[in-house]
Order: structure tokens, then C-alpha cells, then sequence
């Protein structure tokens, strides 16, 4: 049975939520934002679960990650945010990355359930613009979590 994220990964650039893909992996922006700025960021080699995933791997997908937050924090500004790898229905490693607001109808309880809120495809492709223009530089050098991005 073929793997959802990984045709998905094999067609990023066809993608309308498709950002930036990574030495590790890719980012995408969440077709649902309630909470702005919500992400899918997908390990870009196929791994099913925590157990089953490289030791080196996994830091590497977190160090990645982590860079990647430190811009959204600066960029949507929230007050925390959320990451979740369930692995329910779809077993290729990937993270939700979920920016949380003291305003969000869920503050201070898990972002499920949620309401939908979609954006118009102007609107989209703005967010999208934003973030490749802070992270344009991420796919051609190594990450330091350490230094400002």
C-alpha cells in the first residue's frame, strides 16, 4: 500500500501547501488554520514510527524542527507551541507543528477538536511567501539551533 506522505513528498513542488524541503525533512503549511501557522513538517525518507526510526535520524529531524520554530515563533508571534506525532493513520514519521493563542477557543487543553478554518488561496499563498523568505537560506546550509536564524 502506498504511503500518503511519501507521494506526497514525491510531488511537494505540485503542492500548494508545500514550503521548503530540508536536509531532513519537508514543511507544509496545514490546510486548517484556526491556529495560524499551523505546519506539517514530514520526514523526507520514509520511517513508521518512533521505534523504527534512526537514533541519529531523529536528532537530526529535531534539530531541524527546532530551528525551523524558533523562526515561526518570531514570525506569528504565539504564546507556545504544540507538536504532536500520533502515527494513527498514516505510519511515516512526521510532526503537527500547532502554534497555540491565549485566544484560541482550546487554550490551555490539547488543539483537538478544533474547528475549521480555511484561508482564501490569496491568503495561503501569503503565509506561504513568509515563511520562504525567512527559511530561504535553511536548504543550503547546515543548522545551528544555537545561533539566531
Amino acid at each position: 500500500m502506498e504511503c500518503k506522505l511519501c507521494e506526497i513528498l514525491r510531488e511537494s513542488e505540485k503542492n500548494k501547501t508545500f514550503i521548503v524541503r530540508l536536509e531532513f525533512g519537508s514543511l507544509f503549511l496545514h490546510r486548517n488554520q484556526i491556529y495560524l501557522g499551523r505546519f506539517l513538517y514530514v520526514s523526507n525518507i520514509h520511517v513508521g514510527s518512533f521505534p523504527r526510526i534512526d537514533y541519529e535520524l531523529f536528532v537530526n529531524l529535531n534539530k531541524e524542527m527546532l530551528s525551523i520554530c524558533v523562526l515561526l515563533e518570531r514570525i506569528f508571534q504565539p504564546d507556545l507551541i504544540n507538536f504532536a506525532s500520533l502515527g494513527n493513520s498514516i505510519r511515516h514519521f512526521h510532526y503537527h507543528i500547532i502554534p497555540r493563542y491565549r485566544y484560541d477557543s482550546n487554550w490551555g487543553s490539547p488543539p483537538w477538536p478544533a474547528a475549521e478554518k480555511k484561508l482564501t488561496e490569496t491568503d495561503y499563498q501569503r503565509v506561504i511567501a513568509t515563511i520562504r523568505t525567512s527559511l530561504y537560506n535553511l536548504s543550503d546550509q547546515k543548522i545551528d539551533v544555537h545561533k539566531n536564524p
